[in-house]
């Protein structure tokens, strides 16, 4: 079985991928550097992909993520699959038959992992390709919980997801609550005109990579 049975392909990865960029973390880029793209790698399950790493590496996956990010901003399916064929135009989009954990086969595309990171582009599209098929192309969000702009894919009945994950949740229900305590303690001349943004003043919060962050 391939050792790539166990690692994150298709939307998952496209997710986790875009989301390298994150406006709550310091820089907000995580993809910074040859050592931090093999961290991401392994964060995503694919050890062997990260071994095999060269510099020319980390700008070819930094055009790959802008193009995929662009591509989930579409509103439509049809500006959707016009953005994903054209990055696919681009890339060895190669089907392959894997084993699974267990014991069936999956359909992968591009480049096997043990080659390098080559194959994030050709499985993130394809992924993404048929989340369009599925017609669930309008399930796809970015986190409510500004300055964050991650994004998703919401999976609830009601689709009424409006966060990434329970830490922006939470940092946003703290801030409501500040708020309403602060407007219980001044005169209605003391309200601050317009918007605030719901943003925690605890600073930022800690990476969704934390495998990532210190030595390995």
């Amino acid at each position: 079985m391939s050792s790539e049975a166990s690692g994150l392909h298709g939307v998952p990865l496209a997710i986790e991928l875009v989301n390298t960029v994150d406006m709550l973390n310091d820089p907000p880029d995580f993809l910074t550097d040859v050592e931090r793209l093999r961290r991401f790698l392994v964060h995503v399950g694919h050890e062997a992909a990260a071994k095999k790493l060269t510099p020319a590496d980390l700008a070819a996956t930094r055009t790959v993520r802008d193009r995929i990010t662009y591509a989930m901003e579409a509103r439509d399916p049809s500006t959707a699959v016009a953005r994903l064929d054209r990055m696919a135009g681009t890339l060895e989009i190669r089907p392959r038959a894997v084993a699974t954990t267990a014991g069936s086969w999956e359909i992968r595309y591009g480049p096997s992992p043990d080659k390098g990171p080559g194959f994030i582009g050709p499985s993130a599209v394809m992924g993404l390709l048929q989340l369009v098929v599925d017609g669930a192309w309008d399930r796809i969000g970015r986190c409510a919980g500004a300055p964050c702009c991650c994004v998703f894919v919401d999976r609830s009945k009601n689709r009424s997801r409006r966060y990434c994950c329970q830490l922006c949740a939470d940092r946003v229900n703290q801030a409501r609550a500040r708020r309403r305590r602060g407007r219980s303690r001044r005169s209605p001349t003391d309200q601050p005109p317009g918007d605030e943004r719901l943003v925690s003043r605890a600073g930022p919060r800690p990476t969704r990579y934390r495998a990532m962050k210190g030595p390995r």
